[in-house]
């Protein structure tokens, strides 16, 4: 599609926040799959800025930063909330050890305490895994020190993180396998 045409489409999709019962089951009448009868129901909850965004992931990196920067022109906000949810930290679970060693050198120990305090199990493993056992003991300590916390303080330890992962790769010392033209995704 010419880059206009995307644009649009981007900005249209992320914008949706529900889509009609009656849309969805049109779409599984035409590709062949038996509609569900979800009695009074008439919409289903969506974050079209997510499916933007996973979808945005799997472009080729320079495809990716011009459909991005053409968005971004557009409407900003749309175009932060989309880059928000295309980097988010579980993603860096899925880096190598030398990268993740490498970030982990780089963040700031509060952050990343912070920042796995809400991380899901495999994130949290990947993590500490790449840490010496003492290290790994002393911030387990440092994040059951904390108690518990906000989670608009552990997202905003998470986006420094993320930021930093950036940074990172921009240097060509993390990469994240998961998209794109060379089948990885490199922030």
């Amino acid at each position: 599609l010419p880059m206009e045409l995307q644009v649009d489409v981007v900005l249209r999709v992320s914008r949706l926040k529900e889509v009609p019962l009656e849309l969805l089951q049109d779409i599984e009448d035409l590709l062949g799959s038996p509609a569900d009868r979800h009695g009074e129901v008439h919409h289903a909850e969506t974050d079209g800025s997510q499916m933007v965004a996973d979808t945005v992931n799997q472009l080729s990196t320079e495809a990716r930063e011009a459909l991005m920067a053409a968005v971004s022109r557009k409407d900003e906000d749309v175009a932060a909330e989309i880059s928000k949810q295309m980097f988010s930290f579980d993603m860096l679970c899925s880096a190598d050890s030398r990268g993740i060693q490498n970030l982990l050198k780089e963040v700031e120990r509060k952050d990343l305490a912070l920042s796995l305090k809400a991380a899901d199990e495999e994130t949290s493993t990947v993590f500490f895994g790449n840490m010496s056992e003492r290290a790994a003991g002393y911030l387990k300590d440092d994040m059951e020190a904390m108690g518990p916390v906000r989670l608009k303080e552990v997202e905003e330890a998470q986006g420094n993180v993320v930021q930093t992962a950036k940074t990172l790769a921009d240097a060509g010392e993390i990469v994240i396998p998961g998209g794109g033209e060379e089948d990885e995704l490199v922030f």
